[in-house]
């Protein structure tokens, strides 16, 4: 026993318990630690998922695009002379004439301008007729020397100033009588008003942004599509096109090529190319969307991709592939024709590519996954 009253026994179990205290929480420590040094997959597996490659589409299919039916001749009629409404004789849905009269406009300060004018022009007549006169009168008197040629010159002078002044008015007569049958709005082909902006006693102007009439012809019917880069390559002028409208189902309509705009447009990248037929006996109207299907060349390398590979991300078609490490990359794509199980598609993966069949929704991109062996056969 020490001079503290405390045993040496005592002292060494005591140090021995500690020492054995310390070692096991440094063994327990060391494991937990080997724990934390373990891969992340793990302690969480990575998404396994199915992946189809797409397949080269059939050598010909047809395409379907979003179709407009324009009219084949429209017009819109302005006023052309300042005035008032004097009387209307075509309303929204009346069929016309070229040259029918459709409104009459009345302009009283019109007419008393040209009464003005045809005034002044009498009066430009009679000037040059005195101005013809003197002339003829002093000029053999200059050749015989009894007035100076100064004189002659002057008269001479007079005279062209007064062809120049009836010139003038003769001109301004024609103006004003041209401004006056703007008063008589005529059909300028035949057609159907379709919007009327004006009535008795409406005051008009050349100066307003406002038209009078509208009118169209749609014996003939124009088919405005707006054909992707893409598919621009992969439709000809000969190719077979036929329009359908969805309010008349089954009904097929043959339409033949009529022109093309020959411009890709850099704010929609699309090509304007127009169809026609005729419509005298369909009676469409003109304004109607329907649907036109043209047959395809088989150039563009499209490919076929399973239906249910494809979601719809931010109002567009995706799909999802996988890159060479197997990471998630969601790809636009531009699609073509539907099959019974298949959708065609004519831009945005190749046939080298892997899609993901039924993606999962919690799918990220750049997200690490496994891909699912093939069953064994």
């Amino acid at each position: 026993m020490d001079k503290t009253g405390v045993s040496k026994p005592f002292l060494i179990g005591a140090t021995v318990t500690v020492l054995v205290a310390a070692g096991a929480g440094f063994v327990y420590w060391g494991q937990d630690a080997k724990a934390n040094l373990k891969p992340a997959q793990d302690q969480a597996s990575m998404p396994v998922v199915n992946v189809v490659q797409p397949a080269l589409s059939q050598a010909s299919s047809d395409i379907q695009f979003a179709a407009r039916l324009a009219p084949s001749r429209e017009a819109s009629l302005f006023a052309r002379s300042s005035g008032f409404v004097e009387a209307r004789y075509a309303d929204i849905g009346t069929r016309v004439k070229a040259g029918e009269v459709l409104a009459r406009i009345s302009a009283p300060e019109l007419e008393a301008s040209l009464n003005s004018a045809r005034a002044a022009l009498n009066q430009r007549e009679a000037e040059l007729l005195l101005a013809t006169r003197n002339r003829e009168r002093v000029e053999p008197l200059g050749t015989a020397g009894a007035v100076s040629a100064q004189q002659v010159d002057e008269l001479m002078g007079i005279e062209e100033v007064a062809k120049a002044n009836l010139n003038a008015a003769k001109a301004e007569v024609a103006r004003l009588q041209s401004e006056l049958t703007y008063l008589t709005l005529k059909a300028p082909f035949d057609g159907v008003i379709t919007e009327r902006n004006i009535d008795r006693g409406d005051r008009v102007s050349p100066n307003d942004t406002r038209m009078l009439y509208r009118i169209i012809n749609s014996d003939v019917i124009r088919v405005q599509v707006d054909v992707p880069q893409p598919q621009l390559f992969r439709i000809e002028q000969a190719s077979k096109a036929s329009l359908s409208i969805a309010e008349r189902p089954g009904q097929m309509i043959a339409v033949n090529f009529k022109r093309s705009s020959q411009e890709l447009r850099a704010d929609t990248g699309t090509v304007r190319i127009e169809y026609e037929f005729d419509n005298r006996e369909l009676a469409l109207p003109a304004g109607l969307n329907a649907s036109l299907k043209i047959e395809s060349n088989g150039k563009g390398n499209s490919v076929t991709v399973p239906a249910n590979t494809i979601v719809y991300r931010d109002g567009g078609a995706t799909l999802v592939v996988l890159t060479a490490d197997n990471q998630i990359e969601f790809r636009k794509i531009t699609l073509g024709k539907n099959f019974p199980t298949t959708v065609e598609v004519v831009q945005g993966v190749s046939v080298e590519d892997r899609v993901v069949v039924n993606p999962n929704a919690l799918l990220k991109p750049g997200q690490q996954v496994e891909v699912a062996k093939p069953a064994a056969s």
